[in-house]
This record gives structure tokens, sequence and C-alpha cells, in this order.
């Protein structure tokens, strides 16, 4: 799933609720086309698992290759898939107006969407679909949702997991982090609607409690906690 985007430079300073909207907004009031590839199955895979991909499977294809393969390609071409049937609907009543200067955008701003019948509002903190079976699912926070008429978009911030992380290379201190324990980040990628799983619920350490209530509280499925914000670009991390 390799929706072709270009990877936004990373922040280095913590994100305001002004700069992400700043951001946001940069994107609706260029006033120019987007011209997107029609979706695919590699549409539906976070960006977050993108990076690298097309090095690594660089040669891949030519060492799979064999006249049998090559035979049955010349006889027999299958259909794209589309990817997963999920469907997608946003609320009128929902619609962010826009003001004269944007008229002239084809995207449309919402408040909500409605994927696979659920609702997904701005500010909710979602899984994605993992990147496959027995991988841990990324989760992100919605920043902001639209749609240029063919495709349903999103901007998230990133949630990051230990193992996403420069502890992934040292077991001691990726031992001291805590169950369920996640990083928040300045990380912003776009992505489709369709790749939202679920939602779940990410709360600040200090407003659960001490020890045995944030015990208590992990209890519950889908339910994650932070102490400290990850900078994914200088690699280390801010204690909050």
């Amino acid at each position: 799933m390799k929706k072709k985007t270009v990877e936004k430079e990373a922040i280095t300073q913590p994100v305001t609720e002004s700069k992400l909207s700043d951001t946001t907004n940069n994107a609706f009031t260029q006033g120019q086309k987007r011209e997107r590839e029609p979706k695919s199955d590699d549409d539906f895979v976070p960006k977050k698992f993108r990076r690298g991909e097309e090095e690594d499977s660089t040669g891949r294809d030519e060492q799979s290759r064999s006249p049998e393969s090559e035979k049955k390609s010349e006889e027999e071409v299958e259909p794209e898939s589309t990817g997963p049937e999920i469907e997608v609907s946003w609320p009128e009543d929902a619609h962010i107006k826009k003001d004269d200067a944007e008229e002239n955008t084809e995207l449309k701003q919402y408040e909500k969407v409605i994927c696979g019948g659920v609702s997904y509002s701005i500010g909710d903190n979602i899984a994605f679909w993992p990147e496959s079976k027995g991988k841990n699912a990324p989760m992100g926070t919605i920043k902001s949702l639209y749609t240029d008429g063919e495709n349903n978009l999103l901007q998230c911030c990133w949630w990051y997991r230990v193992e996403e992380t420069i502890l992934k290379n040292n077991r001691r201190s990726a031992s001291k982090v805590g169950k369920e324990e996640v990083f928040l980040s300045t990380h912003v990628d776009e992505n489709v609607v369709e790749s939202i799983h679920k939602k779940v619920t990410i709360k600040k350490a200090s407003e659960i409690g001490d020890t045995n209530a944030i015990s208590d509280y992990i209890k519950t499925p889908d339910c994650y906690y932070y102490k400290r914000q990850y900078n994914h670009f200088d690699k280390c991390f801010v204690d909050l």
C-alpha cells in the first residue's frame, strides 16, 4: 500500500494548536489542483510504514521472475485491486465553511467523517490497520479531515511506540518503558481515511494518577498513556 506522497519535514519544536492550524490551512489556501493516482491496495497502508520500502524492494522483482511467470503475465493480466471496501461519507453539517479567499480550492474540509459506520472527529486518537498480522497498529491523532472529490484524506500526528524510537537498540532502557506507554511526537503525515481501524484512548500519565491507577487504566482494551515526547528527527526525548 504505497501512497506516493512527499513526507513532511520533521518539526523539531513542540506543536501548538495554532501551528498545526497554520500547517493545515496552507494546504487549503494554495488553490492548486492536486493530481493523484487511482487508489490501489498500497493506499491503505499508513504512511508511517512506507519509509524505505522502495529501497528494500530494489531488485526483488527481477530475482522473482522466471520464464513461467513471464509467460503467465503475457497470457493473463489480472485487474488491480481497489483496496478494502470501506464506506466513507462526509456529513454535510460537519463541513467547515471556507472564506472568500479559499473558494477557488478544490479541497473541502470537515470536522468529522463517517468511516465504516463509525464517526471520527478532529482530535480523536485512532489506530490504523497494522502493516501485517502480529504487528502493532500505528496510532495517531486526527488533525484535519478533507476530500478533493476523489480521495478521502486526513492529517494525523503520530504516536510512537518504544520499538519505533532509538530505544529499540537499547534493551535496558527499553525495558523501563511501561506497558502500553507511547510517546507524543510532532511527526505529521497525510493518509487515506479508509486506513483507519478504530478509536483508541491516550491520556497523559499525570492525569491518570499513580502507578496503581495506571495499572488499572491499561486493563481496559485500547487504552494507552504517555509521559514524554519523542523527537524523531533528533532522536531524543522530552519529559512532559
